[in-house]
């Protein structure tokens, strides 16, 4: 019954009792809880129904009963009804977009870093530069190098490079050092800016797009702190 209900009706009862086969073991019986009355104790979205309990035998003509004792009916979580959940996509990168190096959401694993950077290309490396430094597509889409002194960025270029792009990639060392640059198209923003005072011992990334044959800013990252 019900906790407290002790004119209440039962919700559930089991009288089917199985007798011992061996001499000393109990007696055996299976109380179901799926039942009606048991299903209307819980009303709206009550968690769980304690019921009082007790175990009733006859013994030598006369019937006796054990302690009252609580019994805690749990509600079913799965009713039946509900729609299977959806699975949340893994944002684990695969090796393609690993490769592609565009989705900034996706995470990396040691295995699709080591494909990312194999799929790179090896970075033309200029050494250390200062004053005026030139770059040139025949010399790779990735470079890289050492900034010593104040420098002036161009970009010379022959064939068609339109749509072609270069990074530069570079580290300050030995002081702050200015950054301007030459025949290089950029926003009115990033041209206020200049000659932009560069860090010492920062890292700095800067890609450049030829759009309209000319060779345009497109963004510059940083600083990072090198070690």
């Amino acid at each position: 019954k019900e906790k407290g209900a002790y004119s209440g009706a039962a919700v559930a009862l089991d009288s089917a009792w199985t007798a011992p086969e061996t001499e000393g073991a109990g007696y055996l019986f299976s109380l179901s809880l799926n039942t009606e009355e048991i299903a209307a104790l819980f009303t709206g979205e009550k968690a769980e129904v304690v019921l009082m309990a007790e175990i009733t035998w006859t013994l030598d003509g006369a019937v006796r009963s054990s302690q009252t004792f609580d019994l805690v009916v749990a509600r079913d979580v799965w009713r039946g009804e509900e729609e299977t959940p959806v699975a949340v996509p893994s944002m684990k990168a695969s090796q393609p977009e690993a490769e592609a190096g565009t989705d900034n959401d996706k995470w990396m694993t040691p295995l699709r870093t080591a494909q990312a950077h194999a799929q790179s290309p090896t970075p033309y490396d200029l050494g250390n530069f200062g004053e005026g430094v030139q770059l040139s597509l025949e010399n790779g889409t990735f470079q890289r190098g050492m900034m010593v002194a104040d420098t002036t960025i161009s970009i010379t270029s022959s064939g068609n490079p339109e749509g072609k792009e270069i990074t530069l990639s570079f580290w300050t060392n030995g002081g702050d050092w200015t950054l301007n640059f030459y025949g290089i198209q950029m926003s009115a923003e990033a041209s206020a800016l200049l000659p932009i005072t560069l860090t010492n011992s920062r890292s700095y990334v800067l890609k450049f797009a030829c759009v309209g044959y000319l060779w345009t800013l497109q963004e510059i990252y940083g600083p990072t702190l090198v070690d």
